[in-house]
Formats: C-alpha cells, structure tokens, sequence
C-alpha cells in the first residue's frame, strides 16, 4: 500500500510539474503574442504617420501648383493688356500720322 501511495503521489508530482511546464510555455506564448502584437502597432502608427505626411506633401504640391496657375493666369492676363495697350498705341500712331498728312495736304 505505501508503494502504491508513493507511486501515486509520485504520478501527481510529476503530473503538477507537467501542468507547470504547460502553464508557462502559455505563458511564453502570450508574452510573444504581446510583443508581436506591440510590434504591428507601432508598424501601423508608423505607417499612419508615414500617410500623412505624404497626404500633407501632395496637398502642398496642389497649392503650389494652384498658386503658379493663379500665377500664370495673370501673366497671361498682363500680357494682354500690354499687347491691347500697344495696339491702341499704334492706332493712335496712324491717327496722328493721318492727320498729318491731311495737314500738309491742307497746306500743300
């Protein structure tokens, strides 16, 4: 009987170490997890910041092209009030030399 007694209370030893064992690979397992899972989030935040500094630098791009457009327009703007302004210029020009001409008809 008392081998019968040792050679349980040895089965429930080595039983409990077995359990022991098994607790801490879960153990082990859920730390890795953790770690794997801390690790992904950061890769997401990472690449979340890395997608809005993109969208920042596009949206800045946009503006600047935006503002050259705006830019260009009044170029283009400008330079066809000057090639109007010179046109009239020229008009008047040929006005005047009309006019002289009649003049000196007039006195020829």
């Amino acid at each position: 009987e008392i081998i019968i007694l040792k050679e349980e209370k040895e089965k429930e030893k080595t039983f409990k170490e077995e359990k022991e064992k098994e607790i801490e690979v879960l153990k082990e397992e859920k730390e890795k997890e953790t770690v794997l899972r801390e690790e992904r989030e950061q890769q997401i935040t990472i690449l979340k910041g890395e997608k809005e500094k993109e969208t920042s630098l596009r949206e800045e791009r946009e503006n600047q092209i935006t503002i050259l457009k705006g830019e260009k327009e009044k170029e283009t703007a400008l330079k066809d009030e000057r090639e109007k302004e010179i046109i009239i210029l020229k008009e008047e020009k040929e006005k005047e030399i009309v006019l002289k001409e009649e003049k000196e008809k007039e006195i020829t």
